[in-house]
């Protein structure tokens, strides 16, 4: 406090001293020291209640020590608790591991014992007619590893059976092929709808996809063609050069909503039966179907509307420019028939490729997806889209 005090009377002048100035400095050094005193009172009072806090502190800490003897008990507790739950799920894994063994094993056995009965099974199916059922069982020991079987059995009976059984098994397979063969051939001659779609059904099980897939598009094809054929011949005798509307176009027009209406009615069947993609094989077929009956009507269509002596007389110079009395005209109304019919079949048919569009690319997706049908094949398919467009 001496600093404070000699810092005080610093400010005195000793040349100028009087006693107004002494009092005023001695007022001041009063003031400072009233100041530090209730400083170091409040100062005092502080310590007091830092003490306790101190002192309170102190207690918590003795109060705290059991808890943190908790704690680490606690944290011990739970890493045994996590040791353990390991622990359990290895042997949880390895009992679903062995599970699975079992049940393999089982299915194994069961398989093994069924192809015993199978061939016998297979053959009383064939002469039943009972087809369905023989390609059921022919597919499920088809797909199944043959060498996997005699190992298998080769621990406690004899594998001379077993082979017996599969070939047994793969003659059949070629019977009932045959067999499917012929009879769907014939379902076809005859036209028997319901034998087709019974046949249709069992190809895959033979892993005959495209060979049934091809057949089916047969009967469609022939099924549109038919169709086509009558409705274009009854345009034909119902129609004339004079006769208003588009008679001779509905045959077209009806072509398309018959192929669209096809795709949707068997898509979800071929999807069941054959695999996701595989309705690309029915749509590839109907498309030349399309094309086909498509430029047989338009062909006759030209014939009928003579749209090539008009277009001949469009052609000739005389024809536009006037000339000999005896030139022929062209009957406007004749001509506007003629690009109504026309302007009909492009509208319908930009609906009808934007239709076969989405429906192709679905299923190249789906093909690309499962990789079913061979490279070659939807690289033809999506060639004969573009070409038919042209």
């Amino acid at each position: 406090m001496s600093d404070e005090w000699d810092y005080s009377f610093s400010n005195l002048d000793p040349d100028n001293l009087d006693i107004n100035a002494i009092q005023r400095e001695l007022s001041n050094l009063d003031t400072q020291e009233v100041e530090l005193l209730t400083e170091l009172e409040n100062c005092q009072g502080s310590r007091e209640e830092l003490e306790e806090a101190v002192f309170s502190l102190s207690s918590l800490s003795a109060e705290l020590n059991p808890i943190n003897q908790d704690v680490t008990r606690l944290e011990q507790d739970i890493t045994r608790s996590h040791l353990m739950i390991d622990k359990v799920c290895q042997k949880v894994k390895l009992l679903d591991f062995a599970k699975s063994r079992v049940f393999a094993c089982m299915k194994r056995v069961d398989d093994v014992i069924d192809l015993r009965s199978c061939s016998e099974v297979v053959n009383n199916s064939l002469a039943s007619g009972d087809y369905e059922r023989a390609a059921a069982h022919i597919h499920r020991y088809l797909v199944l590893d043959e060498r996997m079987i005699k190992d298998t059995v080769s621990g406690f009976s004899d594998v001379s059976t077993v082979d017996a059984s599969f070939q047994s098994i793969r003659q059949a397979e070629v019977e009932l092929k045959s067999l499917m063969q012929e009879k769907f051939e014939r379902a076809l001659v005859d036209e028997d709808e319901k034998a087709v779609e019974r046949y249709f059904k069992i190809f895959p099980f033979l892993f005959l996809h495209e060979e049934g897939l091809q057949k089916y598009s047969q009967f469609l094809r022939g099924r549109i063609a038919f169709v086509t054929e009558g409705r274009f011949t009854d345009a034909v005798s119902q129609s004339s050069i004079n006769t208003p509307g588009i008679g001779l176009v509905i045959p077209i027009i009806s072509l398309f909503a018959d192929i669209q209406q096809v795709i949707l009615d068997k898509k979800s069947s071929v999807d069941v039966l054959y695999g996701p993609g595989y309705i690309l094989y029915v749509i590839t077929e109907l498309q030349r179907e399309c094309d086909t009956q498509v430029r047989r009507v338009l062909s006759q269509h030209k014939v009928i509307r003579k749209i090539d002596q008009k277009l001949a007389v469009i052609n000739d110079s005389k024809a536009l420019t006037g000339g000999a009395s005896n030139q022929r005209k062209l009957d406007t109304k004749e001509l506007d028939l003629i690009l109504t019919e026309l302007t009909t079949i492009i509208s319908h048919a930009e609906n009808y490729f934007a239709f076969i569009h989405t429906h192709i690319s679905a299923s190249l997706s789906e093909l690309e997806t499962h990789q079913t049908l061979s490279v070659d094949f939807v690289n033809e398919s999506r060639m004969l889209v573009s070409e038919s467009k042209q």
